[in-house]
Protein backbone atom coordinates (compact mmCIF):
# COMPACT_ATOMS: atom_id res chain seq x y z
CA UNK A 1 0.00 0.00 0.00
CA UNK A 2 1.06 3.47 -0.65
CA UNK A 3 2.50 5.40 2.12
CA UNK A 4 1.09 8.77 2.22
CA UNK A 5 1.51 10.16 5.67
CA UNK A 6 -1.16 11.11 7.91
CA UNK A 7 -4.48 10.84 7.07
CA UNK A 8 -8.15 11.05 8.18
CA UNK A 9 -10.25 7.14 8.72
CA UNK A 10 -11.18 6.04 5.71
CA UNK A 11 -12.99 2.96 4.60
CA UNK A 12 -10.39 0.30 3.51
CA UNK A 13 -10.60 -3.32 1.89
CA UNK A 14 -8.88 -5.98 3.17
CA UNK A 15 -8.39 -9.01 1.23
CA UNK A 16 -8.21 -12.21 2.76
CA UNK A 17 -7.18 -15.99 2.05
CA UNK A 18 -10.11 -18.20 1.74
CA UNK A 19 -8.22 -20.27 4.21
CA UNK A 20 -8.88 -20.75 8.19
CA UNK A 21 -12.24 -19.22 7.79
CA UNK A 22 -12.70 -19.83 11.51
CA UNK A 23 -9.62 -17.80 12.57
CA UNK A 24 -10.03 -14.70 10.43
CA UNK A 25 -12.50 -12.71 12.07
CA UNK A 26 -10.60 -13.08 15.68
CA UNK A 27 -7.10 -12.34 14.32
CA UNK A 28 -8.63 -9.33 12.92
CA UNK A 29 -10.53 -8.15 15.83
CA UNK A 30 -7.61 -8.63 17.97
CA UNK A 31 -5.21 -6.83 15.79
CA UNK A 32 -7.37 -3.63 15.44
CA UNK A 33 -7.16 -4.15 19.32
CA UNK A 34 -4.22 -3.42 19.72
CA UNK A 35 -4.70 -0.45 18.02
CA UNK A 36 -7.53 0.47 20.14
CA UNK A 37 -9.94 0.37 17.25
CA UNK A 38 -13.27 -1.76 17.18
CA UNK A 39 -13.69 -3.60 14.62
CA UNK A 40 -16.34 -1.66 12.14
CA UNK A 41 -17.68 -3.50 9.04
CA UNK A 42 -19.50 -1.69 5.91
CA UNK A 43 -23.26 -2.75 5.42
CA UNK A 44 -22.03 -5.34 2.72
CA UNK A 45 -20.42 -7.10 4.96
CA UNK A 46 -20.07 -10.94 4.42
CA UNK A 47 -17.45 -13.26 7.14
CA UNK A 48 -17.32 -15.86 4.59
CA UNK A 49 -16.07 -13.47 1.72
CA UNK A 50 -12.43 -13.03 1.21
CA UNK A 51 -13.14 -9.45 0.65
CA UNK A 52 -13.92 -7.01 3.96
CA UNK A 53 -14.60 -3.07 4.21
CA UNK A 54 -14.20 -1.57 7.27
CA UNK A 55 -14.98 1.73 8.23
CA UNK A 56 -13.00 4.26 10.39
CA UNK A 57 -9.40 2.87 10.11
CA UNK A 58 -6.43 5.31 9.25
CA UNK A 59 -3.62 4.12 7.07
CA UNK A 60 -1.42 3.74 9.71
CA UNK A 61 -3.92 0.91 11.20
CA UNK A 62 -4.30 -0.96 8.72
CA UNK A 63 -0.07 -0.85 8.12
CA UNK A 64 -0.43 -2.47 11.49
CA UNK A 65 -2.68 -4.95 11.31
CA UNK A 66 -1.26 -5.82 7.56
CA UNK A 67 2.59 -6.09 9.35
CA UNK A 68 0.87 -8.95 11.76
CA UNK A 69 -1.81 -10.79 9.66
CA UNK A 70 -1.88 -14.10 8.63
CA UNK A 71 -4.95 -13.95 6.83
CA UNK A 72 -4.77 -10.54 5.39
CA UNK A 73 -3.53 -11.33 1.61
CA UNK A 74 -3.74 -7.10 0.79
CA UNK A 75 -5.03 -4.34 1.88
CA UNK A 76 -6.65 -1.23 -0.40
CA UNK A 77 -8.16 1.97 0.09
CA UNK A 78 -11.53 1.76 -0.87
CA UNK A 79 -13.09 4.84 -3.08
CA UNK A 80 -16.23 2.81 -4.67
CA UNK A 81 -18.28 -0.27 -4.65
CA UNK A 82 -21.46 -1.93 -5.61
CA UNK A 83 -23.38 -4.71 -6.45
CA UNK A 84 -23.63 -3.74 -10.25
CA UNK A 85 -21.02 -1.83 -12.13
CA UNK A 86 -23.71 0.75 -12.18
CA UNK A 87 -23.64 1.44 -8.34
CA UNK A 88 -19.80 0.87 -8.53
CA UNK A 89 -19.72 3.91 -11.25
CA UNK A 90 -22.16 6.02 -8.99
CA UNK A 91 -20.16 4.91 -5.70
CA UNK A 92 -17.03 6.60 -7.70
CA UNK A 93 -18.56 9.65 -8.88
CA UNK A 94 -19.99 9.87 -5.58
CA UNK A 95 -16.09 9.87 -3.87
CA UNK A 96 -14.72 13.61 -2.92
CA UNK A 97 -13.13 14.56 -5.72
CA UNK A 98 -9.96 16.00 -3.14
CA UNK A 99 -9.32 12.61 -2.86
CA UNK A 100 -8.92 11.37 -5.64
CA UNK A 101 -6.98 14.31 -7.21
CA UNK A 102 -3.39 13.57 -5.91
CA UNK A 103 -3.74 10.58 -7.78
CA UNK A 104 -4.83 11.03 -11.16
CA UNK A 105 -2.74 14.60 -11.80
CA UNK A 106 -1.46 15.20 -15.48
CA UNK A 107 2.42 14.17 -15.14
CA UNK A 108 1.80 10.96 -13.15
CA UNK A 109 1.60 7.44 -14.05
CA UNK A 110 -0.98 4.55 -13.18
CA UNK A 111 -2.41 1.21 -13.74
CA UNK A 112 -4.84 -0.91 -12.96
CA UNK A 113 -5.18 -4.11 -11.87
CA UNK A 114 -8.39 -6.32 -12.49
CA UNK A 115 -8.52 -8.66 -9.93
CA UNK A 116 -11.53 -11.78 -9.73
CA UNK A 117 -12.66 -14.33 -6.97
CA UNK A 118 -13.63 -17.82 -8.03
CA UNK A 119 -13.80 -16.80 -11.47
CA UNK A 120 -11.11 -16.55 -14.11
CA UNK A 121 -10.97 -13.83 -17.20
CA UNK A 122 -9.79 -13.33 -20.29
CA UNK A 123 -7.23 -10.79 -21.14
CA UNK A 124 -9.70 -9.29 -23.40
CA UNK A 125 -12.57 -8.90 -20.41
CA UNK A 126 -10.13 -7.67 -18.28
CA UNK A 127 -9.25 -4.96 -20.59
CA UNK A 128 -12.88 -4.09 -21.32
CA UNK A 129 -13.79 -3.95 -17.57
CA UNK A 130 -11.00 -1.10 -17.27
CA UNK A 131 -11.73 -0.06 -20.59
CA UNK A 132 -15.53 0.75 -18.99
CA UNK A 133 -13.97 3.12 -16.52
CA UNK A 134 -13.45 5.85 -18.86
CA UNK A 135 -15.59 7.79 -16.53
CA UNK A 136 -13.03 8.00 -13.97
CA UNK A 137 -10.71 11.66 -14.38
CA UNK A 138 -7.33 10.28 -14.96
CA UNK A 139 -5.21 12.73 -16.19
CA UNK A 140 -1.67 10.87 -16.19
CA UNK A 141 0.00 8.28 -18.32
CA UNK A 142 -0.32 4.33 -18.13
CA UNK A 143 2.34 2.46 -17.21
CA UNK A 144 2.53 -0.95 -16.97
CA UNK A 145 5.87 -1.71 -15.57
CA UNK A 146 6.45 1.37 -13.57
CA UNK A 147 3.08 3.37 -12.18
CA UNK A 148 3.29 5.78 -9.52
CA UNK A 149 0.21 4.54 -8.37
CA UNK A 150 -1.88 1.19 -8.87
CA UNK A 151 -5.49 1.14 -8.58
CA UNK A 152 -7.41 -2.41 -8.68
CA UNK A 153 -10.96 -3.54 -9.69
CA UNK A 154 -12.00 -6.39 -7.58
CA UNK A 155 -14.68 -8.72 -8.52
CA UNK A 156 -16.00 -11.20 -6.27
CA UNK A 157 -18.08 -14.24 -7.85
CA UNK A 158 -18.92 -15.39 -4.40
CA UNK A 159 -18.01 -18.97 -2.71
CA UNK A 160 -19.41 -21.94 -4.74
CA UNK A 161 -16.83 -23.06 -7.06
CA UNK A 162 -20.17 -25.13 -8.57
CA UNK A 163 -22.11 -22.42 -8.90
CA UNK A 164 -20.41 -19.12 -10.76
CA UNK A 165 -22.40 -16.19 -11.76
CA UNK A 166 -22.15 -14.34 -14.98
CA UNK A 167 -21.93 -11.24 -13.04
CA UNK A 168 -19.97 -10.16 -10.22
CA UNK A 169 -21.98 -10.65 -6.59
CA UNK A 170 -20.05 -7.33 -5.56
CA UNK A 171 -17.79 -5.04 -6.84
CA UNK A 172 -14.86 -2.68 -5.29
CA UNK A 173 -12.68 -0.69 -6.94
CA UNK A 174 -9.48 0.85 -4.30
CA UNK A 175 -6.21 2.64 -4.56
CA UNK A 176 -3.98 -0.04 -3.46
Amino acid sequence: MAASGSRSCLQYLFHLAHDNLDFRLPEIKALLALRSKPFHPCESFKEQSPFWCLDHLSEEDVCTVMARSVCAKSAFELWGHGQTHSELRTSLLNYPQEKMSPYMQKGSSYRINVYTFNKTLSFEDRIKKIDAMDYLPFEGTVSLKNPQHIFCLLEDYGTDPNNIPEQPNYIYFCRW
